[in-house]
C-alpha cells in the first residue's frame, strides 16, 4: 500500500475515533445529567404531538447564560420573589431527592387529572384533559441549578 493510501486510511480511522468519541461524551453527560422530557399531545383533529427530550447538561447551561441575557429589572424582579425564599426551596429539593418514590400531589376534578410526583431523581408531572395530555419530567438536579441561577 502506497504511503500516500496509507495517511488517507489513518486520518479516516483518527476522524472516525473523534466521532465515536463525541457521541460517548454525549451519551455519558446525558446519562450523568438526565434528561428534561416534555411530551404534549392534543387530542383535536390535527391537535400538536410534541416529544421533546432535552439533555439536562443543555439546559443547564442555557440557564447558566440567562443572567446575561435578560434585562436587570426583569432579575431583579425574580431575585425579589425567589430570593427569600430560595434556602427553603433548595432545602425541600435536597429531601426530595433523598425521599423515596411518591405521589406529591393528586388532584381529580371534572375537567382534568392532575399528579406530581417524585420518581427516582426527577419530578414527574402528568396533566391529562379531554383536550391534552401533557407530560414533564425534570431532574431535580436541574431544578437546584434554576434555583441558583434565579434565586
Amino acid at each position: 500500500m502506497a504511503a500516500f493510501v496509507k495517511g488517507l486510511v489513518g486520518i479516516g480511522v483518527a476522524v472516525g475515533l473523534i466521532f465515536a468519541s463525541s457521541g460517548v461524551v454525549l451519551g455519558a453527560t446525558v446519562v450523568s445529567s438526565g434528561l428534561v422530557h416534555i411530551q404534549v399531545d392534543e387530542s383535536k383533529p390535527g391537535g400538536m404531538h410534541l416529544n421533546l427530550p432535552i439533555p439536562a447538561a443543555l439546559v443547564q447551561a442555557t440557564v447558566a447564560n440567562l443572567p446575561a441575557m435578560m434585562p436587570e429589572r426583569e432579575r431583579e424582579r425574580i431575585h425579589q420573589k425567589l430570593g427569600p425564599i430560595a434556602p427553603k426551596l433548595k432545602a425541600l429539593l435536597a429531601a426530595l431527592d433523598d425521599a423515596p418514590d411518591a405521589v406529591l400531589v393528586s388532584v381529580d376534578s371534572t375537567r382534568e387529572q392532575v399528579r406530581i410526583e417524585k420518581v427516582g431523581g426527577s419530578l414527574k408531572i402528568h396533566v391529562h384533559s379531554a383536550e391534552e395530555e401533557v407530560n414533564v419530567s425534570i431532574p431535580l438536579s436541574t431544578v437546584d441549578s434554576v434555583l441558583t441561577v434565579l434565586a
